[in-house]
C-alpha cells in the first residue's frame, strides 16, 4: 500500500472513530440529560490523528462536531451551530501550527510534552468557543470560564486516556511518517 493510500486509510478511520463516539456520548447526553456526565471522546481521537499525521489529523475533530449538529438542531438557528460545532472545532489546528517546531517524537516520549499538547488543544477549542457563546449570551469572559468548565471532566479523562494510550501502545501515537520510514529501513536491513 502506497504512503497516500495508508494516510487516508487512516485518517478515514480515526475520522469514522471520531464521528461513531461523538454519536454514542451525544445519544447517552440526552438520555441521561446530566452536563456533569458528558463525556466526548473525539478531542482524544483527534489528537492521536494530529500526532500521526500533523494538520490532516484535526479533521477528525472537525467532523466529530457534525452528531452534535444532528442530535441538537432546533436548539439554536444553524449558522450558530455550524459555527459552534463544525467552525470552532478547526481551532484545534492551532496545535498544529505551535508544534510544527517541536519532534512529535517529543510528544510520545515526554509527559510534559504530552500534558502541553493536550492543554493548547483543549485552551484553543475552549477559547473560541466561550467567544462564540459570547455573542450569543454576552459576557465574553464568563462564557468562556462556562465553557472551560463544563468541558473540564472530560479533558481530564482525555488527558489520562492519552497518556495511558501513550505509555502502553507502541506505534499508536507516533509520527506515521517518520514510523513508516523507520520501518521500510528496518525492512530492508533484515532483506
Amino acid at each position: 500500500m502506497s504512503y497516500a493510500k495508508y494516510k487516508f486509510a487512516d485518517l478515514t478511520i480515526f475520522i469514522a472513530l471520531a464521528l461513531l463516539f461523538s454519536f454514542i456520548s451525544e445519544y447517552a447526553y440526552l438520555k441521561i440529560n446530566n452536563p456533569l456526565v458528558y463525556l466526548n471522546f473525539g478531542l482524544l481521537i483527534s489528537a492521536i490523528a494530529i500526532v500521526r499525521w500533523g494538520f490532516w489529523g484535526s479533521l477528525a475533530y472537525v467532523f466529530s462536531g457534525i452528531p452534535l449538529l444532528i442530535f441538537r438542531s432546533g436548539e439554536a438557528e444553524l449558522w450558530f451551530q455550524i459555527l459552534f460545532y463544525v467552525l470552532a472545532n478547526m481551532t484545534i489546528g492551532i496545535s498544529v501550527l505551535l508544534f510544527k517546531f517541536f519532534s512529535k517524537d517529543r510528544i510520545h516520549k515526554s509527559f510534559s510534552y504530552s500534558l502541553l499538547f493536550l492543554g493548547v488543544i483543549y485552551f484553543s477549542v475552549t477559547i473560541v468557543k466561550g467567544v462564540i457563546l459570547s455573542f450569543v449570551a454576552g459576557d465574553l469572559f464568563g462564557q468562556i470560564y462556562s465553557y472551560f468548565l463544563a468541558e473540564s471532566f472530560n479533558m481530564v479523562i482525555t488527558v489520562i486516556a492519552f497518556i495511558f494510550i501513550n505509555r502502553f501502545s507502541d506505534g499508536l501515537i507516533v509520527d506515521m511518517k517518520s514510523y513508516i520510514i523507520s520501518a521500510q529501513r528496518e525492512q530492508s536491513e533484515h532483506d
